[in-house]
């Protein structure tokens, strides 16, 4: 038995030295050819985030032959293919070199470990985990070109790729990515920008070209954060000041603020000239997403404030502000469809084969987005993994939850008692969050919205320059 990976029940492994470990695999590998087609490439990451039973040495390299083994047999021109993510050395060594191809996601375990042993590794870049939407990407760093310098250090290189856990966020970051996927020299990142204008919007704009200078100055600069740790405090189990969303993505803002709210007005600025331009359309709604968001967070910095201070018309005046402003973000997105959470249900209904499968999918795309995994509430540190900053998502879940929160804080004010709640900013907490009082009503509220079933229009794309007008006025950015 395995123990139970980031808090989820044990499971049960068959040990690759197991005689039937070679049986089963045969069989499996066969029905594999049997439904797809064989294509040589074979993938398995043993013990992938885990614990392999044995740590010696000489148990590592024999799972490495046995799994080699096993694939040999099946197809004598077979390459397994292993992630780096976890990887382990004589598990690697074990194995012929033109029989394994390691995948380095990140291009960090390469230099880790001492080039992977001069194995052929394809260099990869991993931007996102679950495809959260935060506006954020170090262009400068990624410019520089980490798969010419990995070749360049003696690592052997031999492909390029990208393993994101999730797209549709970011375009930037990936229209520069595809270029340096076959880029034989680091890239020139003002020339390429001035290019991305022009390819994106239709024509060249100096205004765009300041806007984007300020994004570079910060959400897409190079330091200060981790790439796919960047949260959201909209997205966030409501606490006074939650510091992260999900449980590996910090809600502490990394960039001036009022720079970025720069950015957003420059962009608007040309809107006479972009309003034809889908590319423009999208980035506009996504930068006032990003800049409400960047909004909300500051302003649950005061209410906490004031709520210590036990000043609670200040704190009933920001809770409302603050809910005002989540409906009013719920309604900016509803004008790109990438940005609505019914395309995503939608996508999933298309999928289903008869009503029952359709409701299966329907609560399984319910709690990607939220528990992540958790469908019957066993485990919970997870939750919040994959959120996102979308149109439905925010007024169905994320507004109700901090309705709940917010009401109950200020009726703990008025009657003069404690709101008490274990914060979600560890490990430890978050499993506990279904511990006390408030965090089992918003788990009750979690799972009931997870199980409740809905169908929605098709979204379609619409001008969004009017209302980013008018929430740029409101909100004074």
């Amino acid at each position: 038995m395995q123990r139970g990976w980031c808090l989820y029940p044990k499971t049960a492994q068959l040990d690759p030295l197991d005689p039937l470990f070679f049986e089963f695999g045969t069989v499996y590998l066969h029905k594999m050819k049997e439904l797809f087609g064989n294509h040589h490439f074979i993938a398995c990451d043993p013990f992938h985030e885990g614990t392999p039973p044995k740590l010696s040495k000489s148990y590592l390299n024999d799972v490495g032959k046995a799994i080699n083994r096993l694939y040999e047999h099946f197809d004598s021109k077979s390459v397994w293919v292993m992630q780096a993510w976890t990887i382990r050395e004589h598990i690697v060594k074990a194995v012929p070199k033109n029989r394994l191809l390691i995948l380095d996601l990140n291009s960090e375990k390469t230099p880790q470990n001492n080039n992977c042993w001069g194995y052929p590794v394809i260099s990869g870049m991993l931007h996102d985990f679950g495809g959260k939407n935060s506006m954020q990407g170090k262009l400068k760093k990624h410019s520089e070109n980490v798969y010419l310098k990995l070749k360049n250090g003696g690592a052997k290189v031999v492909g390029t790729g990208m393993f994101m856990e999730g797209i549709e966020q970011n375009p930037v970051v990936y229209d520069l990515q595809f270029e340096l996927l076959t880029a034989p020299e680091p890239i020139d990142l003002d020339k390429w920008l001035d290019k991305y204008i022009l390819r994106r919007y239709g024509q060249y704009s100096d205004s765009l070209r300041k806007a984007w200078n300020l994004l570079l100055e910060t959400c897409y600069c190079s330091e200060g954060y981790e790439e796919n740790h960047v949260g959201s405090t909209v997205a966030s189990r409501p606490q006074m000041i939650p510091k992260i969303a999900g449980p590996c993505c910090k809600n502490k803002l990394y960039y001036d603020t009022v720079k970025f709210e720069k950015a957003v007005k420059l962009f608007l600025s040309a809107s006479d000239d972009f309003k034809a331009s889908d590319g423009y359309q999208y980035d506009l709604c996504d930068l006032t997403r990003q800049a409400m968001s960047n909004r909300f967070y500051h302003e649950q910095i005061k209410f906490a404030a004031a709520y210590r201070k036990k000043d609670a018309e200040t704190a009933k005046r920001i809770a409302k502000s603050q809910l005002d402003l989540l409906l009013d973000l719920d309604s900016l997105l509803s004008h790109r469809k990438e940005l609505c959470f019914s395309r995503w249900i939608n996508d999933c209904h298309a999928l289903a084969t008869d009503e029952k499968e359709k409701r299966y999918f329907d609560m399984n795309a319910r709690t990607l987005l939220t528990s992540w995994g958790d469908i019957r509430s066993n485990t919970s540190a997870l939750y919040d993994y994959a959120w996102r900053e979308w149109n439905g998502l925010i007024k169905e879940y994320y507004y109700k939850r901090w309705k709940m929160f917010y009401e109950q804080a200020l009726y703990c004010l008025k009657h003069k008692r404690i709101f008490f709640i274990i914060n979600g900013n560890g490990y430890v907490g978050r499993f506990l969050y279904r511990s006390y009082p408030f965090g089992k009503k918003l788990n009750r509220f979690e799972l009931d919205w997870i199980k409740t079933y809905k169908e929605y229009p098709a979204p379609k794309n619409s001008d969004v320059i009017e209302q980013v007008k008018i929430y740029t006025e409101k909100w004074g950015f």
